[in-house]
This record gives structure tokens, C-alpha cells and sequence, in this order.
């Protein structure tokens, strides 16, 4: 058994700080919840919690890129367009 389902989370055109909001929302949502991953894991001491450690790093890069580049925005008519995606394959373990 193999679904799929796309769902289109942002799709629009956004001032800078309209688009740095959403962005940076997402985003701080998506730590958080890998953040209370690892305190649940690391208290029934379940395993490694590297990979959503080094999640929350690559977030937090991808972050400040954005936001860096969207700052660089100088002309007050640019607007930013934002598209964003979730894949869910639902897939049967053997």
C-alpha cells in the first residue's frame, strides 16, 4: 500500500514582513516541535537524538538566509512570492 497526498501549505505573494513572518513561523514551529522530540526522547532515554539536533541547526541556517535575503529588499514595490509544499507518501511496513 502506497498514497500519496500534496497539500500546499503557503502559496502567495507577500510583502517582506508579511513574508518574513510566515517563513520564520513555519520554521520556529517545526524547532519547537523537533526540540520537544529530543526532551521526550532524552527523558525515557530513547535512543539518539542526533539527527533532530542537527535539524534544528539546519533550520535555523536556512532561517537566517531567508531572512537575510529578503532583507536585502531595498525597493519598496518587491514583493515576495512563497510557495511551499508537504509530501505525505503513507507507506506499509514489511
Amino acid at each position: 500500500m502506497k498514497k500519496q497526498e500534496i497539500v500546499e501549505l503557503i502559496k502567495g505573494e507577500f510583502n517582506p514582513s508579511e513574508a518574513i513572518e510566515i517563513i520564520s513561523i513555519i520554521i520556529e514551529n517545526k524547532i519547537r516541535f523537533n526540540n520537544q522530540l529530543i526532551f521526550s526522547k532524552e527523558e525515557r532515554n530513547e535512543g539518539d537524538t542526533t539527527y533532530l539536533k542537527d535539524r534544528i541547526k539546519e533550520l535555523e541556517r536556512s532561517k537566517a538566509r531567508v531572512i537575510n535575503l529578503i532583507r536585502e529588499i531595498k525597493d519598496s514595490s518587491t514583493m515576495v512570492k512563497v510557495h511551499s509544499e508537504i509530501h505525505i507518501d503513507l507507506i506499509q511496513q514489511e
